[in-house]
């Protein structure tokens, strides 16, 4: 088992042990045990949704920096450079070592859903890796990939490093 789910286990056992360890109220017109019961399942629910969220993050930030350290194999040649940009998870650019003006933005996509708590409160729950999209020939074209090997080998993102590559061999004049 992973940390991950571990960490859920033991937090539905605690809370589970809260439950079972606290007196029984009863009500004649409140069902005060199933009140309680509900907010034990949702501070539950609440835990499961914060530690995977987490775990799913942790995943895309692994999957960026393995992505910029495959794509600098290859730029750092002739010399442009990944790098994922300050503050932001989920953007890697693509910048010409002597030039900051141009660069390819890559968003890498999360695929979420909603989690519905009790009421009509839901939480949002990633589910795992979507994508990467960009607009990489002009900002009104967005185009969608699967992954960084169908990215890289399509040709207008290799039209794009070219034009990269030309604008920053012009920059060092």
């Amino acid at each position: 088992m992973t940390k991950s789910q571990l960490q859920i286990i033991d937090s539905i056992k605690l809370e589970f042990e809260k439950i079972n360890n606290n007196k029984s109220y009863r009500g004649n017109l409140i069902d005060i045990d199933g009140i309680l019961g509900d907010i034990a399942k949702d501070k539950i629910t609440r835990e499961e949704v914060r530690i995977n969220n987490e775990h799913k993050l942790s995943i895309i930030d692994y999957l960026i920096d393995s992505d910029i350290d495959l794509l600098n194999e290859d730029l750092l040649q002739i010399g442009l450079i990944a790098t994922k940009e300050s503050n932001h998870r989920i953007i890697i650019s693509i910048l010409g070592r002597f030039t900051s003006e141009t660069h390819i933005i890559l968003n890498y996509k999360l695929d979420y859903g909603y989690t519905r708590l009790i009421g009509n409160e839901s939480l949002l729950t990633y589910i795992g890796f979507g994508g990467i999209s960009s607009y990489i020939d002009s900002p009104n074209y967005k185009k969608e990939f699967e992954n960084l090997k169908f990215l890289a080998t399509s040709d207008v993102f290799k039209l794009r490093i070219r034009n990269l590559y030309e604008k920053s061999l012009n920059t060092k004049k």
